[in-house]
């Protein structure tokens, strides 16, 4: 019996056994599946919210304006309407629910706010009702007849002086100053995390460290927790005299 291998007919494809060249590294494996890319890890989508959560509250006190605006015309007609009727006071008392409504929503609006965004409201709120304040009595003077006095009567002033004297007065003015942008360089914290941290937005993060607002104290012990360190050493005061008058 011969050890020689049997010879192939040139005429067939050779046949090759189950394992060809198992531990072979110049052999390539070929596979029949395609390809697959793994694309890298992208953020998290962002959960798509409804337009009445997201502008709930204009919503809420455009109806109250609303509903405030066409009880008030209504009423105004009805009292024309029946200018002798006993129960006109109730009519003329009814615009102050949705008046009420929309004091409620705003202040319940004003609760959920950071103290800077609760200032900057408040702000606005006041200047809104001295417009509106100035623009009625406005109203009421020229509804009136111009029934007001022609003459001013000017009288001194309390410390002895004339009106029209002028006065020069001395105001000590109060600058602080912080190191808020240090502090967060030190420990790679961007505006959003440090907002994070204290519950505030990055609006009053960025107009604190800007010198455009002076935190809270109840703020300025959350700094100083925050970065565990004492108030002195996040925020320096400096004062200088001012001649106003």
């Amino acid at each position: 019996m011969s050890d020689a291998p049997p010879e192939q007919d040139p005429t067939q494809a050779p046949v090759e056994p189950l394992y060809t060249h198992p531990a072979s590294p110049f052999t390539r494996t070929e596979t029949n599946l395609p390809p697959q890319v793994v694309a890298p890890p992208g953020p998290p989508p962002t959960p798509a919210q409804s337009t009445w959560i997201t502008y709930r509250y204009q919503i809420e006190i455009g109806l109250a304006l609303l509903a405030y605006m066409s009880i008030l015309v209504g009423s105004v007609t009805v009292l024309r309407g029946n200018p002798d009727a006993s129960w006109r006071y109730v009519v003329a008392v009814v615009p102050v629910a949705p008046a009420a409504i929309v004091l409620f929503l705003f202040v319940r609006r004003l609760a959920r706010l950071d103290e800077l965004q609760k200032r900057i409201q408040t702000e606005a709120f006041g200047f809104s009702l001295g417009a509106t304040a100035l623009i009625t009595f406005a109203y009421g003077f020229l509804g009136g007849g111009g029934n007001a006095p022609s003459e001013l009567d000017l009288h001194p002033s309390s410390h002895g002086g004339s009106l029209g004297g002028r006065h020069c007065h001395l105001h000590i003015q109060v600058s602080v100053k912080n190191r808020l942008r240090v502090l967060r360089a030190e420990l790679d914290w961007s505006q959003a995390d440090l907002a994070e941290r204290l519950g505030v937005s990055r609006q009053t993060v960025n107009a604190i460290e800007t010198g455009k607002y002076d935190p809270s104290l109840p703020l300025a012990f959350s700094l100083a927790r925050t970065f565990k360190r004492r108030i002195e050493e996040i925020f320096e005061a400096e004062q200088a005299l001012v001649r106003k008058g």
